[in-house]
């Protein structure tokens, strides 16, 4: 559920139990009353009671950086608080308000109700784009994870919005799936449109979906195909510990109309996505990033800023996000 403030409109998703569920009072005015706005809980997805004969449960790799938790515990000691915070959260054992707690450990805690779950977790790393390609490589060498979520760890979402956006990855067509959020200290959110976009409705959460050409990875799920469909367009890198990664979300310099920019590795990584990959951001639900909450819905009636789509990624998607001919990642 998410609670909002009546007073100044601040929006507050709820507690986990044996927390209090429902916010004592707001943190932006103080004020005390409260009206509830939205649902979290759902019903079990379809064939989630009852697997099909033969058929194996959808199992989704989970993944997060500690980059800031890192700088002040190191990355063994941040590594084992996300797991103490998890294993708190799992057994209903809370030590603090279920608000404080890290909000990559909320979103792993929801994913670990919907779906079976295995962790990725980079405590260690200090260059973005290589961290990412790292994990987007261990994705596709474990054969046995269906999905991949990359989290951020101060980003999270309601159930129903986890849900919706692993749904919206689950069939068998490449395809990878945007949760929007509040870029940190500005008033836009982190994706980009076109000018014509096609929406859909999911049919197992009743999720809707709308065609994006990019977004920021706080919080995003795609399936092995797109992977597999991306890493076709990569360069390939010899990593420090002897394996050849993809290089998916290195950073893109690109030049066009006289104009040299650098994209940063989420944009990167888009530019790379071929057109065989369905892109879609989710419209339903809530995120929170950076402490702020987004009403999905706010961007589906265009109420809020997103992203330009600037002339200088339409040329690197041009570059880079052709078909090539098909390469082998190597293990």
């Amino acid at each position: 559920m998410i609670y909002k403030c009546s007073s100044c409109q601040f929006e507050i998703p709820e507690g986990l139990p044996p927390a209090p569920r429902t916010p004592t009072y707001c943190p932006r005015c103080q004020n005390q009353n409260f009206v509830q706005v939205h649902d979290t809980e759902r019903p079990p997805p379809p064939g989630e009671e009852e697997t099909p004969e033969g058929e194996r449960p959808l199992k989704v790799l989970v993944s997060t950086m500690l980059y800031s938790l890192a700088k002040e515990l190191g990355a063994d000691g941040a590594t084992q608080e996300l797991y103490r915070q998890l294993e708190e959260l799992a057994t209903n054992r809370l030590h603090r308000p279920a608000d404080e707690y890290l909000p990559v450990a909320l979103t792993i805690t929801r994913a670990r109700k919907l779906f079976a779950v295995g962790l990725n977790v980079d405590a260690g790393g200090t260059q973005i784009a290589k961290c990412r390609s790292r994990t987007f490589s261990e994705f596709l060498r474990k054969a046995d994870f269906d999905i991949w979520v990359s989290c951020d760890d101060d980003t999270d979402c309601t159930v129903g919005s986890l849900a919706a956006l692993v749904e919206a990855v689950s069939g068998s067509e490449p395809a990878i799936a945007v949760a929007p959020t509040w870029l940190r200290g500005v008033a836009m959110v982190n994706v980009g449109f076109p000018k014509v976009v096609v929406d859909r409705t999911l049919v197992g959460s009743g999720g809707r979906m709308r065609s994006c050409y990019f977004g920021g990875f706080g919080l995003v799920a795609m399936n092995k195909a797109a992977a597999q469909a991306v890493a076709h367009q990569c360069e390939q890198f010899d990593d420090d510990d002897g394996r050849v990664q993809s290089a998916a979300f290195a950073e893109i310099i690109v030049r066009h109309e006289g104009r040299t920019r650098w994209l940063g590795e989420d944009l990167s990584f888009f530019a790379r996505v071929p057109p065989t990959v369905r892109v879609e951001a989710l419209l339903t639900g809530h995120t929170r990033h950076d402490g702020e909450t987004l009403p999905l819905e706010r961007v589906a009636r265009a109420e809020v800023p997103t992203l330009e789509v600037h002339g200088e990624w339409l040329e690197a998607k041009k570059l880079n996000g052709g078909e090539r001919e098909q390469q082998t990642v190597v293990d």
